[in-house]
């Protein structure tokens, strides 16, 4: 059974056995924000840009997650699961980090730009990191191997629960 804060006689917050809940409250309540850290308003400048930054200095031009940076690299796991490539984005999003849930990865050609494939929602996302990882000797993901990494240029596109959609970010290729 959960034990429920009750309005004792004294008209104060209390708790079984007689303990008081007032400071504890007090202190959730000062405690609690909204978390978003983004600044609205005018500033000095030439007035371009939507006026919304976030403490890392990221500007917002709509509602859509950005990516900051992002990578992939290409290890041997030593065993029967091969070689694994491993990526990741870092991002933020006008609404939060929890915003922005999953990405999807494209491989296209490095000489032509031809798009060799996609993986919808490859990266999953939390708290301004989306990581990702796949096996180089899954069909889907033919022929990129670790042997012919240099053969391909990949980018990220990250969503958030709205729908709203980052442009593609580069991935470049190495470890972090």
């Amino acid at each position: 059974m959960r034990a429920v804060p009750m309005l004792s006689s004294g008209g104060s917050v209390g708790a079984p056995h007689g303990r008081s809940l007032g400071p504890a409250l007090l202190l959730l309540t000062i405690g609690c924000g909204s978390g978003k850290g983004t600044l609205e308003g005018e500033g000095e400048g030439d007035g371009g840009g939507s006026g919304e930054v976030n403490l890392d200095g990221d500007e917002f031009d709509g509602p859509g997650p950005i990516g900051d940076e992002g990578q992939i690299w290409c290890e041997s796991s030593g065993g029967s699961a091969g070689n694994l490539f491993f990526i990741t984005v870092a991002y933020d999003d006008p609404q939060g980090p929890a915003d922005v849930q999953r990405g999807d990865v494209t491989a296209a050609w490095a000489d032509d730009g031809v798009e060799v494939w996609t993986a919808a929602e490859l990266l999953v996302c939390l708290d301004f990191d989306c990581e990702g990882s796949f096996r180089e000797d899954v069909a889907t993901f033919a022929p990129v191997a670790c042997s012919r990494v240099d053969d391909f240029v990949f980018t990220a596109t990250l969503r958030d629960r709205s729908g709203n959609q980052s442009d593609p970010i580069p991935l470049e290729i190495g470890a972090p």
